[in-house]
């Protein structure tokens, strides 16, 4: 049987608009944010806070953004988040989504943007490019056919354009 998983950690700079992410052996990613997600995780550190006073309990201004403890010093354990995905969608009416399908989503979107493989990379936390490239090779040679047929259209149209020509005498 496989043990339970390491809880990770997520905290905000928003002096610099980071978003980082801190696993269980100190190794950390950062991720640029918007400011309107920034606005949102401000507003949910508030909240948090604001009942910390409650208890009369004072926030680790280094702790945690997603917390498991009033003082932000426990992260919550990845199975907490999964969980409440599973009620969210199955509220709303939902087939069967896993929350690990939007990481998913979230690559092939960049992806389709045009957004480098070596960025998709970074923000997906992997080691290198090369794993992001073996994860959505399916996707990225859909891609490679719509560049083709963009370029074969491209072509056409200056072969099109070059026929229409008067030629040279």
């Amino acid at each position: 049987m496989v043990g339970p998983r390491p809880p990770c950690g997520h905290t905000v700079d928003p002096t610099i608009g980071r978003f980082s992410r801190r696993w269980h052996r100190g190794q950390g990613h950062q991720d640029a944010l918007r400011p309107e997600t920034l606005s949102v995780l401000d507003t949910h550190r508030e909240r948090l806070e604001y009942r910390a006073a409650l208890c009369r309990v004072a926030v680790d201004q280094d702790g945690f953004v997603f917390t498991a403890t009033l003082d932000g010093s426990q992260p919550l354990h990845p199975d907490t988040i999964t969980g409440a995905f599973g009620r969210i969608y199955r509220r709303a009416g939902l087939r069967s989504v896993r929350l690990h399908d939007l990481r998913h989503l979230h690559a092939t979107q960049l992806l389709a943007a045009g957004v480098p493989v070596r960025t998709v990379s970074g923000r997906l936390g992997h080691a290198d490019a090369a794993t992001t490239l073996n994860v959505y090779a399916h996707f990225l040679e859909a891609s490679d056919r719509e560049a083709a047929d963009v370029i074969g259209g491209l072509l056409q149209a200056t072969t099109v354009t070059a026929s229409n020509e008067p030629a040279d005498t």
